[in-house]
């Protein structure tokens, strides 16, 4: 666990040490809500909604960091799993067309994953008054990378829809967000 929050610290710390924006690139702030849906990769993939926010910022003339929190609520496809996580993320960004009204971007991301399983309760065979099934809870590092599109709705509001793989999960999620800019 120390570890896992050495490597969140490190990474804030960093996107925080960056010197302000240069090369004339518009600074700013973006701020974004995202809904989506994965899938697993290995075995038997259970299949998640999954929704959050993030909050990036410029830190040269195309790359951004930031954080990111997610949820994801996962299940099996024969309702046989159920599992929810809370991902916190520190995420950088490169813009490969910055200040286009169609913004390619790679993204990736290290952090914390608070995750639970529902899973059979071996009390419950001992005690029946004990339920059926229990909540096990673990913390983890993730990895993702990924692929994505800033299109620009208005000078401040876009979308971006976006595709990640981390092990175990392919990730796909469109986001609606919001340039403030100084």
């Amino acid at each position: 666990m120390q570890r896992h929050r050495m490597v969140l610290l490190s990474i804030v710390s960093i996107a925080a040490a960056f010197p302000p924006v240069v090369c004339g690139q518009e600074r700013g702030i973006y701020v974004r809500a995202n809904a989506g849906h994965t899938v697993g990769l290995d075995d038997s993939p259970p299949y998640a909604w999954v929704g959050g926010g993030a909050v990036t910022a410029s830190t040269s003339a195309h790359t951004r960091f930031g954080l990111e929190f997610s949820y994801a609520h996962m299940f099996g496809p024969y309702s046989d799993y159920e599992s929810r996580a809370l991902l916190f993320t520190g995420l950088w960004e490169y813009e490969f067309n910055r200040g286009g009204r169609v913004n390619p971007y790679a993204v990736a991301g290290v952090g914390l994953t608070l995750y639970q399983d529902l899973l059979p309760n071996v009390e419950h065979y001992f005690d029946h008054s004990a339920p059926e099934r229990a909540w096990e809870t673990q913390r983890s590092l993730h990895f993702h990378g990924g692929l994505g599109i800033r299109l620009r709705i208005t000078e401040r509001l876009f979308l971006a829809p976006e595709v990640r793989i981390g092990f175990p999960a392919l990730r796909s999620t469109v986001a609606v967000g919001y340039a403030f800019r100084r």
